[in-house]
């Protein structure tokens, strides 16, 4: 998209993330965020992707037994339950605040140790060591080298 460059292109990985947030904005207001997520603008069809593809990626997570786990661009929580099931505590985040809302209305009833928090990924500013593991799906397509 951006293949110049020149000095009005200094900027770029902030532009970008600029778009990339009004992106998410847009399409969190069209459908359900698992329809979004999933490119699916069929419930139905969202539901099953969403099971299979939950049951492959889950099926790689390592013994999360007595760790604390920060899942970074959680969205609206596809995955953040099945953490929290695993995990002594899970901090979930996402910079689009209505999917951390969702996530938070979805799991937080059910789980007792997670933290929700609207942040960008760029921008975390957890102490080093703060975390066992960070765990993230479907967040690196969206950053650059920069």
């Amino acid at each position: 998209m951006l293949q110049e460059k020149d000095s009005k292109l200094e900027h770029v990985p902030s532009t970008v993330r600029k778009v990339m947030k009004e992106y998410w904005e847009h399409w969190a207001n069209e459908g359900s965020n698992l329809e979004i997520m999933l490119g699916e603008r069929d419930i139905l069809s969202a539901e099953r992707l969403h099971s299979s593809d939950v049951l492959e990626i889950t099926s790689f997570i390592p013994d999360l037994t007595g760790m604390d786990v920060l899942e970074v661009a959680g969205g609206s929580g596809r995955l953040s339950g099945e953490l929290a099931k695993r995990a002594k505590h899970v901090t979930t985040t996402d910079f689009i605040e209505s999917f951390v809302e969702e996530n938070k209305k979805i799991n937080g009833p059910k789980f007792n140790n997670m933290t929700f928090r609207t942040v960008d990924a760029l921008k975390l500013d957890y102490p080093q060591n703060s975390f066992d593991m960070v765990f993230s799906v479907w967040l690196f397509m969206y950053l650059s080298d920069e």
